[in-house]
C-alpha cells in the first residue's frame, strides 16, 4: 500500500508509533498475556499521520483500545516536529558543522543525512523535555478492560440517542397528529357524508380509505368525549351497508365494530 511508505523514514527518524501499533494488535488479539506491561507509550498517539491512520484501519485496531492507550499522554505533542521548533534548532547548530552536512548533502556522501538530523533532533529534543512523572505500568489486560469499558459507554450514549430521538419522532409525530385531529374537528360532519360515499361506491380501496377515515373520526369522539354517540353512528352505517360484507369484515379487523 502507497499509503504506508512513509512509516519506513518515520521509523528510521525515530518515530516508533508503528511498533507500538503493532504492539496493540497483538493485544487486541488476545497474544500477549493479561499480566504483560506495555512498552514506553509514543508520542503523537492520539495524532496519528495519515500514514499512521491507514495502518490502523490496516490492522482493523479498534479505536477504542487506541483511545484508552492514547490517554495516559494527553499533553505531549504530536510526534511530528514542529517545522518552526526545527528551523530554531537548526539556526542554533555551530557554523563549521551545518557546512558539513549541506557539503554532504551536495556530494551525495550521506543520503540519509536528512534522517540522521531529523532522529538527532528528536533525541535532543527528548533530553530537553521535562522529566515524565512517575506512573504505574499498565498491562495489556488493563488495556483490553479499558477499551472494553469505552466501547461499552459508547454504545450507552448511542442508545440514550437513539432513546432521545426516537421520543423527538413520537412528540413530532403526537403533535402532528393533533393537528390533524383539530383540522378535522372542524369539518367532521362533512367527513362522515364523504365516509357515506366512500362505502356506497363498493370500491374495495374505497373500503379501505373509509376505514381509514372512520377510525379518524373515533378519535376525534374520544378527544370529545363523544363516544357513544360515535358508536351510535357506525352501528347505523354497519346496519345500512349490512349487505357489504367485505367492508363489515375491515370493521371488524380495525376495532371498530359497533358492539
Amino acid at each position: 500500500m502507497d499509503s504506508l511508505v512513509p512509516i519506513r523514514a518515520d521509523l528510521l527518524q525515530g518515530d516508533l508509533r508503528a511498533l507500538y501499533l503493532g504492539w496493540l494488535l497483538a493485544v487486541q488479539s488476545e497474544d500477549v498475556d493479561d499480566n504483560q506491561p506495555e512498552p514506553p507509550v509514543p508520542a503523537g498517539l492520539a495524532q496519528l499521520s495519515e500514514a499512521l491512520r491507514s495502518l490502523r484501519e490496516f490492522l482493523d485496531i479498534d479505536a477504542n483500545l487506541l483511545d484508552a492507550a492514547a490517554e495516559l499522554r494527553p499533553d505531549i505533542e504530536a510526534a511530528v516536529p514542529s517545522p518552526d521548533l526545527l528551523a530554531a534548532w537548526i539556526a542554533g547548530l555551530p557554523e563549521k558543522e551545518k557546512d558539513a552536512l549541506l557539503l554532504q548533502v551536495a556530494l551525495g556522501e550521506n543520503p540519509r543525512s536528512g534522517v540522521d538530523l531529523l532522529r538527532r533532533f528528536r533525541v535532543e529534543c527528548a533530553k530537553a523535555a521535562p522529566a515524565p512523572v512517575p506512573r504505574t505500568m499498565r498491562t495489556a489486560g488493563q488495556l483490553r478492560r479499558a477499551a472494553e469499558e469505552r466501547s461499552m459507554a459508547k454504545q450507552r450514549r448511542e442508545e440514550e440517542h437513539r432513546k432521545l430521538e426516537c421520543e423527538r419522532a413520537a412528540q413530532r409525530k403526537a403533535a402532528e397528529r393533533a393537528q390533524y385531529l383539530d383540522a378535522l374537528e372542524k369539518r367532521e360532519e362533512e367527513s362522515w357524508g364523504q365516509l357515506e360515499n366512500l362505502v356506497t361506491t363498493k370500491r374495495q380501496n374505497d373500503y379501505d380509505r373509509a376505514v381509514v377515515l372512520l377510525t379518524d373520526l373515533r378519535d376525534v369522539a374520544e378527544r370529545k368525549g363523544c363516544s357513544p354517540a360515535f358508536q351510535q353512528r357506525v352501528r347505523a352505517l354497519a346496519e345500512l351497508h349490512a349487505t357489504k360484507s367485505s367492508f363489515l369484515r375491515r370493521l371488524r379487523e380495525a376495532g371498530l365494530e359497533a358492539h
